[in-house]
């Protein structure tokens, strides 16, 4: 399992744009986690991206997908700035998915240097 925001949020993403064979998809809430946007590096970069950080009073809203264990590793690959956190994943019916892999930043957020959260 995996958890998607930003720009890797949708099935028909994960799928065409990804190259993923997702054989499970929902969407729902992490706990603990909040989506933030810093501002680009230079004006060639696009004006901010998101990223997520901790936040014990937020939930972060996006989709989990459940792919082959080779496509996880080559996805992780491709993810190589964050770290792998396996978290509590909760559906908007209430189903409850453990050891989803939340992409967490390598790099730590710097506090008030992002615009404010979502």
């Amino acid at each position: 399992w995996r958890f998607g925001y930003g720009s890797n949020l949708g099935l028909k993403t994960l799928r065409e744009k990804k190259n993923l064979s997702v054989a499970r998809f929902h969407v729902g809430t992490i706990k603990g986690y909040e989506l933030y946007f810093m501002p680009g590096l230079n004006e060639y970069v696009e004006p901010a991206w998101a990223a997520i950080r901790p936040s014990s009073h937020a939930e972060l809203h996006g989709s989990a997908f459940f792919i082959p264990n080779a496509e996880a590793a080559g996805l992780d690959k491709q993810e190589a700035g964050y770290n792998v956190l396996d978290v509590t994943f909760t559906t908007y019916d209430g189903e409850v998915v453990e050891n989803v892999g939340l992409y967490v930043p390598k790099k730590p957020y710097v506090e008030g240097s992002s615009t404010e959260a979502i």
